[in-house]
């Protein structure tokens, strides 16, 4: 324990010191930038000059510095380097007016492409981070966030295939996040701020980068045959919810958001068919993404449907959650079809049940059709789920089986009597 503890020590000394110390470069630099303009030693463009030397001293020094085996400080003199460029140039268009948000997002996506390139060289992960930020920061510091989304998602695209294979080639996950966060939040703001958004334009590009970060992940792992991460697992589920939430923003109605709900089901349908032909050993994922996708599809039913066909859609699913949980072995899956079968039963109470106002053929008629539908339904969730549960040593999956059977007696019990209550009168009458 106390070599743990001296070895973290050390570390925290070598990296947060030399961290720090570049940090504190920065500030002191700025500050006396800032003395020297209020007494009016130096001008704009001087500054300006001053602060890129400086950055580019910083980046030399830093070079020298990991050619001598320094590594700690030639990092964080090149942190020095890129921060203090991006800083530079982003005052020299929006502080000082040098030149304008074309010129200005120019530059600042050089110095991008410089940091990522500095990091990949050096394999310095701390440096493509302020790469990437910077790359992020570009269209809102350089002014060019109100231009068309045209525009705007075809640098994000640009900058996205970047950051992503520079986190494929180096392994660096979080890179993904970064880009992942920092495409929607510009997406956003852009929509936010622009009223006269192209909706048919927008919808597109969302649902481009959504592809990209479902693909991108998913495709290292489909390569190489390598069990997906948790973090990538929820990069692709994430990347579904937040262009349905765009999409929800978009588009007016119900039906065509089912669309939109029925499209995202089928694609993950279509990453599920990849998943088990390359990763046939990966449970976890296989489980995942085939809840992904039978919940997309769910959702495509219940704003597609209303009355009785949303009651039967989700009747239907509780068998197809048990037999996907217990196939892949997850529990909440299958728990998860007794939560369908219990919101199934009271739209059956709410809107299907069988009380007849006209005339109607008994036992042969849509609403105890429906009724029958239900009830076969939480029979063969509940049986099927009683022997599962047996074989999982599952108790509290084997209670929800119990519930489903005597719920599915119970429906069909009211039904039946209902229905030949319904038929005596119709009789009478």
């Amino acid at each position: 324990v106390v070599a743990i503890d001296r070895e973290l020590e050390e570390r925290i000394g070598k990296h947060g010191g030399a961290w720090l110390g570049a940090i504190a470069l920065l500030c002191a630099g700025g500050y006396y930038l800032r003395i020297a303009s209020g007494h009016g030693w130096i001008g704009p463009v001087a500054k300006l000059a001053i602060a890129l030397a400086v950055a580019v001293a910083a980046g030399l020094l830093g070079e020298r510095c990991l050619r001598r085996q320094m590594r700690v400080l030639g990092q964080g003199l090149l942190g020095v380097s890129v921060g203090l460029a991006f800083g530079a140039l982003y005052a020299g268009h929006a502080r000082y007016g040098l030149y304008g948000g074309q010129a200005a997002a120019l530059l600042l996506a050089i110095t991008t492409a410089l940091g990522m390139t500095l990091a990949v060289r050096r394999d310095a992960a701390p440096i493509a981070v302020l790469a990437v930020l910077g790359g992020y920061l570009t269209p809102a510091l350089a002014g060019t966030g109100s231009h068309t989304a045209t525009a705007l998602c075809a640098y994000l695209t640009v900058l996205d295939l970047g950051v992503l294979g520079v986190a494929w080639a180096r392994r660096w996950r979080g890179l993904e996040w970064l880009a992942f966060v920092g495409t929607w939040v510009l997406l956003i703001g852009w929509f936010a701020t622009t009223a006269a958004a192209d909706r048919t334009t927008t919808l597109a590009w969302t649902a481009w980068f959504a592809t990209l970060f479902v693909a991108v992940p998913l495709a290292h792992h489909l390569r190489y045959q390598l069990a997906m991460t948790r973090d990538r697992l929820a990069l692709v589920a994430l990347a579904g919810a937040v262009a349905f939430g765009f999409a929800v923003a978009l588009i007016d109605g119900a039906r065509p958001l089912a669309a939109v709900a029925l499209a995202l089901g089928g694609g993950y349908a279509a990453v599920l068919a990849l998943v088990r032909r390359r990763l046939a050993g990966d449970g976890q994922a296989h489980a995942v993404v085939a809840v992904l996708a039978a919940g997309w599809v769910s959702l495509a039913a219940a704003l597609a449907l209303d009355g009785r066909g949303l009651g039967l859609a989700w009747a239907l699913e509780a068998p197809v959650l048990l037999a996907l949980g217990a196939r892949y072995r997850l529990a909440v899956v299958r728990h998860g079809g007794a939560l369908v079968l219990t919101l199934a039963i009271a739209q059956l109470v709410r809107v299907s049940w069988p009380l007849h106002d006209g005339a109607f053929v008994p036992f042969v008629n849509p609403a105890f059709a429906a009724a029958a539908v239900v009830a076969i339904a939480a029979a063969l969730y509940g049986g099927a789920g009683r022997v599962i549960a047996a074989h999982r040593l599952d108790e509290r999956g084997r209670a929800l089986a119990l519930g489903a059977v005597g719920a599915a007696a119970v429906v069909a019990v009211v039904a039946i009597d209902r229905e030949l209550a319904a038929t005596a009168r119709q009789a009478a009458d």
